[in-house]
């Protein structure tokens, strides 16, 4: 299941508003500790420019897209 969320997001002191895609990758019992938990995968294309990130560096040298890809588990 994939949901989109929008909030702020500041790197470099500056803050904008993106959007991420998180899709849920699946719960399970927690060998461990016997709680339900839930994983999911956070993912989004930013410009660093956005942020006055490397302004110093053409295009050519490093891309301005920068993929920003996360893995977390929620447990109840």
């Amino acid at each position: 299941t994939k949901f989109q969320l929008t909030g702020p997001l500041t790197m470099h002191g500056v803050t904008k508003t993106v959007s991420v895609i998180m899709d849920h990758t699946g719960t399970v019992e927690n060998a461990a500790n016997k709680k339900q938990t839930a994983g999911f995968r956070v993912t989004a294309i930013i410009k660093r420019s956005d942020f006055n990130i490397g302004n110093g560096f053409p295009p050519p040298m490093i891309s301005d897209e920068v993929r920003i890809k996360a893995d977390g588990e929620f447990i109840q």
